[in-house]
């Protein structure tokens, strides 16, 4: 499916800096007189600094003390210290792949890597199969930190309670080298 371009004129500007005033139906009104998206409507008002942006954009210098201070500091910290909603911080480190729990894995990223249920994950830890240390966190799959050591001692003990067809191959062959 191709993605469809909309291209406005100087006639839609000016009618979008008349009529918008970020009500529904002044949206709807002018998504109609232009034959628009009311999504096209909204992003060019916000273009034209008409409408309020939902967050501002990250900065490379922001980005690197997220990365560098995430694992480390509260969310909360980091929101007062970059000047954005706890929401945001927690937003964009899930975006960029980072995590407080450093090193190792939850239920359900090693799920995904093994290519199990999360449920069995959990099963397996609580069954004392896997070791793992408990994050403080109410949900289920995310409550479990597990370490490359306890997933490796796991598939060298329990070696058929795996089909290890179904694992990423690349992270398998990167946790048993310990290549890092």
């Amino acid at each position: 499916m191709a993605s469809k371009k909309y291209y406005l004129n100087d006639f839609a500007d000016t009618l979008i800096r008349e009529r918008y005033d970020r009500r529904t139906e002044s949206i709807n009104h002018l998504s109609m007189a232009l034959g628009l998206p009311r999504w096209v409507i909204k992003k060019r008002a916000q273009m034209l600094g008409l409408a309020k942006a939902k967050e501002k954009p990250w900065s490379d210098k922001e980005v690197e003390y997220l990365e560098a201070h995430f694992p480390r500091l509260s969310v909360q910290t980091l929101a007062r210290k970059l000047n954005r909603s706890t929401t945001a911080i927690a937003v964009k480190a899930k975006r960029l792949g980072i995590r407080k729990s450093g090193d190792g894995y939850t239920a359900n990223s090693l799920a995904q890597a093994l290519g199990v249920d999360n449920h069995k994950i959990t099963r397996w830890v609580e069954l004392g199969l896997i070791k793992a240390c408990s994050r403080h966190t109410q949900r289920r799959a995310d409550m479990y930190l597990i370490t490359d050591s306890s997933v490796k001692e796991f598939l060298v003990n329990y070696p058929t309670e795996l089909d290890l067809r179904r694992a990423d191959p690349v992270w398998l062959v990167d946790l048993l080298a310990n290549v890092h």
